[in-house]
């Protein structure tokens, strides 16, 4: 029999593959979903949002679950407690899995009539939520999860709150269920949920595909190359990149694993503390969710609140995310003043930019040009990206390492999905 260890490397395998299994189903539903009418294709989405998001809700809380490792918990307190762990995921997925389901039957119910809410439409409604919570916890730790407990009670007892904090009663039997989970427009599974999956959902994807083409690394080569006479180098190459990473994701979290990666180390050799190193980078990679002409969350939902179009939105985001990533090189520039640190023509020897890096960048620039196009056309967001999309994948064999090994799009596909 392997050891234990040996074992739990077996199963975290397993689980990994599966969750990647998960977010490629994910993600392929998501752009056929956005899929626009063009040419010869057939419009075959937007899907009736109650399964939609009903799909994508399960599939991620199941990525959740999947990718949470329990090697921690191994080491700590044994095999036994691990697979106690395994047991508390699988009746949480079970007990989401039954409040999704009564979302998705009793939404469809609404949508033909009347439906008259009792206390299993309550349990279902405060139970997905509170397991929402968890999954929340599992993911990003306690101080969001503990905020979203708080806002959770505070909508429950806030007719008992003194003064401007007093709310309206709450009616838990015939109020309660609509507000939190089954409605379309204001639940948890509504209206965001719906901004989320038909319109980011593209994007990130292709953000995830246009990173595993290895764009990502050629754009900080390519950086370091144009800031490596100034005083900051890798600091100015850093913020260069994350801002050009930006045009293409307007996840935060993805730019600074992108970037963060490969230039903190270097910003540290530069002379800088390794503070600011961190801090130049989580500042340069915030910046990305305002860079044109890919932004995010925000600025899709502030699109569909406002009811103006998103090229609108990015043409006003435009100015101040230059300011913005100017900013910052300003900062750096004082900062190496203060240090007294000199400009080094040389760079890192492995971050020379090749002409392989520079063309690269077309896998970058022409994507992100049809996305620009697309909306000046008349396209909706989530179309633009889904034909960004098909313009990056031929763009992709540029890149040697897709020419290589063509299976890496597909993974980069799935972990889009996930």
């Amino acid at each position: 029999m392997a050891p234990p260890a040996e074992r739990e490397r077996a199963v975290a395998g397993a689980r990994s593959k599966l969750a990647l299994v998960v977010g490629f189903a994910m993600a392929l539903t998501g752009v056929v979903n956005a899929l626009p009418g063009v040419f010869f294709l057939p419009r075959i989405g937007p899907f009736h949002p109650a399964p939609l998001h009903a799909f994508v809700f399960m599939a991620s809380a199941l990525v959740v679950v999947l990718t949470r490792s329990n090697a921690e918990r191994l080491a700590k307190k044994g095999r036994g407690w691990a697979r106690a762990g395994w047991l508390a995921d699988g009746l949480l997925l079970c007990a989401l899995a039954w409040a999704v389901w009564r979302f998705y039957n009793d939404t469809l119910a609404l949508d033909d009539g009347f439906v008259v809410f009792g206390p299993w439409h309550a349990t279902a409604a405060l139970g997905g939520c509170l397991l929402l919570l968890a999954l929340c916890w599992m993911t990003w730790g306690g101080a969001l999860a503990a905020f979203g407990v708080f806002v959770l009670l505070y909508y429950c007892t806030g007719e008992h709150w003194p003064g401007i904090f007093r709310t309206a009663p709450v009616d838990f039997i015939g109020g309660m269920p609509e507000d939190l989970w089954f409605n379309l427009d204001k639940g948890v599974l509504g209206g965001l949920a719906g901004i989320v999956i038909g319109t980011v959902f593209v994007f990130v994807v292709f953000g995830a595909m246009m990173e595993g083409s290895g764009a990502g690394v050629s754009l900080i080569r390519v950086s370091c190359a144009l800031t490596r006479r100034s005083r900051g180098g890798p600091a100015h190459a850093a913020i260069l990149a994350s801002g050009l990473f930006g045009t293409m994701s307007g996840a935060p979290v993805a730019n600074v694993v992108g970037t963060g990666v490969l230039t903190i180390p270097m910003i540290k050799r530069r002379g800088f503390a390794p503070a600011f190193a961190g801090g130049v980078e989580a500042a340069a990679s915030t910046g990305g969710q305002i860079m044109p002409p890919i932004m995010g969350t925000a600025a899709l939902v502030m699109a569909n609140f406002l009811g103006v179009s998103y090229l609108a939105i990015i043409t006003a985001a435009l100015l101040p995310a230059v300011f913005y990533y100017l900013s910052l090189f300003f900062g750096v520039v004082c900062e190496s003043r203060r240090l007294d640190i000199q400009a080094d023509g040389g760079g890192e020897e492995n971050m020379r930019a090749e002409r392989q890096d520079f063309l690269n960048l077309l896998i970058v620039l022409i994507p992100v040009g049809v996305v620009v196009a697309a909306l000046l056309a008349g396209f909706s967001a989530a179309g633009s990206g889904v034909m960004a999309l098909a313009a990056l994948l031929p763009m992709t064999l540029i890149s040697p390492a897709v020419r290589a090994r063509p299976a890496i799009l597909l993974e980069a596909f799935a972990r889009g999905g996930v």
